[in-house]
């Protein structure tokens, strides 16, 4: 884990490059995908939220929305990002922040916790911890965004050389949505792409 949060203190300046890009993606996915689940939540918590692009993308829905990622820099860019919007960040060494007693912000619950392009990148005992985390602080939705099981080899090239556990994730991510929820919705949102729509509650079935 500390050697991702170096490797992306070092490309934070490069993802900012792409800040307003993954703006107008994420606008584009919450207006075609995320309408539903917008009306049913308050507040949300973004994991991993990078240079801010996807909080910065729910706050203008009105929600109060909490950006947490282990890379100051990343964090210093997402605040910059969003000086103008009502947006909450923190440094959050997420290894230890799920595996001890959470303090402030994620001691909080909420109604929608959001991780995008996170799991992947982490190892099965990393992973199995988020999740558990992710179940107990969530009361309605938790939304991973990350890569379905279509592969390509410049994806897999990259992957691997960011040493994440990224190949084991796409064989194994529907099972493991489903051991740690009681409800999984799987939504296609691109040609590699999908959101993991898990529900917390087993009372509420109805599919999005």
């Amino acid at each position: 884990m500390q050697r991702h949060i170096r490797i992306f203190n070092k490309i934070a300046p490069v993802y900012a490059l792409f800040f307003g890009y993954q703006l107008r993606g994420y606008r584009r996915l919450l207006k075609r995908h995320g309408r539903e689940i917008l009306t049913q939540i308050h507040n949300v918590l973004d994991i991993g939220c990078g240079t801010g692009a996807l909080v910065r993308a729910l706050s203008e829905h009105g929600l109060d929305v909490c950006g947490v990622d282990g890379a100051e820099r990343m964090i210093q860019l997402a605040r910059r990002f969003n000086r103008k919007r009502p947006a909450r960040f923190a440094v959050v060494d997420a290894q230890a922040a799920f595996t001890k007693p959470a303090s402030e912000p994620l001691s909080q619950t909420y109604d929608l916790i959001v991780a995008s392009y996170v799991l992947h990148g982490l190892q099965k005992d990393e992973r199995q911890a988020l999740y558990a985390y992710m179940h107990s602080h969530a009361r309605r939705f938790v939304v991973i965004m990350d890569y379905n099981q279509n592969r390509s080899w410049l994806t897999s090239l990259v992957e691997r050389m960011e040493g994440g556990d990224y190949f084991r994730f796409i064989e194994n991510i529907h099972q493991e949505m489903r051991d740690n929820f009681p409800v999984v919705q799987t939504v296609q949102t691109g040609k590699r792409s999908a959101w993991y729509i898990c529900r917390c509650s087993k009372q509420d079935r109805n599919p999005l």
